[in-house]
């Protein structure tokens, strides 16, 4: 790779960080920063993970990412239930003030793009799109290798719990006697697996 291919890598880094306004204190004229935020994003998104999940997807030092689960656990946005295999683990999920929040911070974000690109044709915003497609494709190759890792009881929680919240949502089901077959269910098909 060129020198010139490297500057010119760092200054797109520079404007889009700029444009985004990335490098304010706080993130779309919130009291978050930007790892705060994409730590409540990630959250979203996961419905149900633990820290060990959040730290290892963002790349966040642990004693960092502790400090910030405390403040979300203060602010009272997140909330935790033990682990069904882990005792040592707990499962973090939003509370419905971190939901509205988050949901809140998704349309700002939202917002601030089309914001951004409301002075563009439909055709510059496609090319603009499709040059992102681009640039993710080519990093993604560039930084990271296929792995196929062990099962974690990460695993089994997420399936578990997001099996219990689709069958709560979709078809009422919220017994106790229902969650519990979920658990046994999801325990021996693990333990029976070859």
């Amino acid at each position: 790779m060129t020198d010139t291919i490297t500057d010119h890598i760092r200054s797109f880094n520079r404007f889009y960080t700029n444009i985004l306004g990335l490098i304010d204190k706080n993130i779309l004229e919130s009291e978050f920063s930007l790892t705060e935020a994409r730590i409540l994003f990630e959250i979203h998104e996961l419905i149900q993970c633990t820290a060990i999940t959040l730290t290892s997807r963002l790349s966040v030092d642990k004693g960092y990412m502790s400090r910030i689960i405390r403040k979300f656990e203060k602010k009272k946005l997140i909330e935790k239930s033990p682990s069904l295999e882990d005792s040592r683990a707990s499962l973090i999920s939003l509370t419905s003030e971190g939901l509205n929040l988050t949901e809140e911070l998704i349309k700002k974000s939202n917002l601030q793009i089309e914001n951004i690109l409301k002075s563009l044709t439909l055709e510059e915003c496609e090319e603009v799109s499709k040059s992102m497609d681009t640039i993710k494709k080519h990093l993604t190759k560039a930084t990271k290798s296929l792995k196929i890792r062990n099962f974690t009881n990460d695993d089994l929680d997420f399936v578990i719990n997001n099996q219990i919240k689709l069958y709560e949502v979709e078809y009422g089901f919220d017994t106790d006697e229902w969650k519990s077959y979920i658990k046994d269910g999801v325990g021996a098909l693990v333990k029976e697996f070859n």
